[in-house]
């Protein structure tokens, strides 16, 4: 909503703007909102293609699990360094990577999917 209503406003803004301004600048002018609209375009692109195709074309799955191991990164080391000069810091990092990247070889634990008596999916996990 926000967008639309700065757009809007800019739009007016432009109008009482253009009283004055000779024909190449309201060209130039046209032009870039012209580009604006076509960047606005491009962002209703998952609506077309669908989400799938979208995240293929996008990069958005890589971008999601970067998102997702800083996430646990944080979640399981936590969000601050405890370390105070840049070397130790390195050290902590790497010790965090460490650790991560041993609980990501353990595995997740298995599961399987099972139909409730409502139409909502439950995961039982096999311990």
């Amino acid at each position: 909503m926000f967008h639309a209503f700065s757009f809007i406003l800019m739009t007016l803004v432009l109008a009482l703007r253009a009283f004055g301004k000779s024909k190449a600048q309201l060209a130039l002018e046209n032009l870039a909102l012209r580009q604006q609209l076509a960047s606005m375009h491009r962002t209703t692109r998952q609506a077309r293609v669908g989400k799938r195709a979208w995240h293929i074309e996008s990069g958005y799955s890589k971008r999601s699990k970067v998102e997702t191991t800083f996430h646990r990164y944080k979640g399981i080391v936590g969000s601050v360094m405890k370390a105070r000069g840049l070397a130790a810091q390195r050290v902590e990092a790497r010790i965090g990577c460490k650790i991560l990247n041993t609980m990501t070889a353990l595995g997740m634990p298995d599961g399987e999917m099972q139909k409730v008596t409502s139409s909502v999916a439950l995961c039982r996990w096999a311990l």
